[in-house]
Parts: C-alpha cells; sequence; structure tokens
C-alpha cells in the first residue's frame, strides 16, 4: 500500500519544519537576530515551550521564519 505523507501546514507544522529555534517538544533554544546580523540568546525564551505552540506572537518567528514558510 503506498502511504503518502500528510503535510502539516499549521502554524506549529511550520515552526517545527522552518525554525531554527525548535528544539524537540517545541522546546525554544532562544537565538535572536539582530538588525545587523548580530545573534543573541534572550534568556526570557531559552529553554521554555515556543511561544506559537503556546498561541503568542513570536517576534523572531515573525520577522524570519514566517516570510519564508509561507512561500514554501
Amino acid at each position: 500500500m503506498l502511504r503518502l505523507n500528510k503535510v502539516d501546514k499549521s502554524e506549529k507544522g511550520k515552526v517545527k519544519k522552518h525554525c531554527a529555534n525548535y528544539d524537540t517538544g517545541f522546546k525554544c533554544i532562544g537565538v535572536i537576530i539582530g538588525g545587523k546580523l548580530q545573534q543573541k540568546i534572550d534568556s526570557d525564551l531559552e529553554g521554555k515551550t515556543c511561544l506559537i505552540a503556546n498561541g503568542k506572537k513570536c517576534d523572531y518567528y515573525n520577522k524570519c521564519v514566517k516570510p519564508i514558510a509561507d512561500n514554501i
């Protein structure tokens, strides 16, 4: 029997597939990229449950991931 993989196009599915900060179980790594591409760890996000998975807004996701993930 041929089985096709189902594509999850929900926001949580996009986080899991495309977000560089995603870690197993929707834990956030917490890396933030600044205006001049500098990176820092946001201690308020690091190791916490993903904001998108909790139905909240995430600046990193909205600025860096969503524009690309929505066009794939």
